[in-house]
């Protein structure tokens, strides 16, 4: 599975786009013409959450909401381009209007006037670095190519959203990834990350491959980053080892999802995909 931190590039047999952050702390408003949805339910149980699940259901039955849902989605997917991990403006409009009156605010459809902590200077300020990214932003295209690359976009509320995303402050907006989450995402007890130097020695590179491949066998989950060196030895070694079902090992990457970086590591990037059978 493979997941990226810039648009599209990363790998567990999916890749998520960890660059690009977000809060939810409401729902967020539907175009006009749609008729405004109930708000979500509150936190799961820590049993749904440790499942990685969410309680709603991925695709809503009532067209409706399903609309709603769909605008949720394009908008998250357009911010994702749109604002840096650490935009505060950016964020407390979410927080405040939901992502999708939040783009329409960023890209100028919506007018701008004070949404409480922002000042006038804030969003003057935040529109004006948001302006040259506009010719990037196509979510629309963004969700077509990552369908094309087999994989999608992952928004809170959909079936495999990783709950316990939700305590960040800085939760990401959206995850993109590439490969089978079939199975969902490893629950954090069922899962480690392990990382290290690029120029690693020949003992840290044994270590870590026992470490992996022990956890491994014990259908624990490798979280790492597709790099060289320690990175890649915790990918193979868990690999090699793992016995159980769902991701055997996650890929956070360094860029975007279109391309396996490094491109040393592109065949491991293949086989992380893939799955431990490859």
């Amino acid at each position: 599975m493979n997941f990226p931190a810039s648009l599209l590039r990363r790998s567990c047999v999916a890749y998520f786009l960890w660059e690009f952050p977000v809060p939810y702390p409401g729902v967020d408003r539907p175009p006009s013409g749609t008729a405004p949805q109930a708000s979500p339910a509150a936190k799961t149980t820590a049993g749904e959450r440790g499942a990685g699940h969410s309680p709603r259901a991925p695709h809503p039955p009532n067209p409706q909401q399903r609309t709603h849902t769909m605008n949720d989605r394009i908008a998250r997917a357009a911010l994702t381009r749109l604002f840096d991990a650490q935009d505060v403006t950016g964020r407390t409009l979410v927080g405040t209007l939901g992502a999708y009156a939040a783009l329409r605010v960023a890209t100028g459809d919506q007018p701008g006037h004070t949404f409480g902590h922002i000042t006038d200077v804030d969003l003057t300020e935040a529109l004006n670095r948001w302006a040259p990214r506009m010719a990037d932003v196509d979510p629309e295209r963004d969700l077509a190519e990552i369908e094309r690359l087999g994989g999608g976009f992952l928004i809170p509320g959909d079936e495999h959203w990783p709950t316990g995303l939700d305590d960040l402050l800085d939760a990401p907006y959206g995850l993109w990834y590439r490969g089978d989450i079939t199975h969902g995402i490893p629950a954090p007890e069922r899962s480690v990350a392990l990382t290290g130097s690029r120029d690693s020695t020949s003992y840290g590179a044994a270590v870590t491959g026992d470490i992996a491949h022990k956890l491994a066998q014990r259908g624990i989950c490798v979280m790492s980053g597709l790099g060289y060196g320690i990175d890649a030895h915790a990918h193979r070694a868990d690999l090699a080892g793992f016995s159980g079902d769902g991701a055997a090992t996650i890929a956070v990457a360094a860029g975007g999802l279109d391309r396996d970086y490094p491109s040393g590591n592109a065949d491991l990037a293949a086989a992380i995909r893939a799955g431990p059978t490859a």
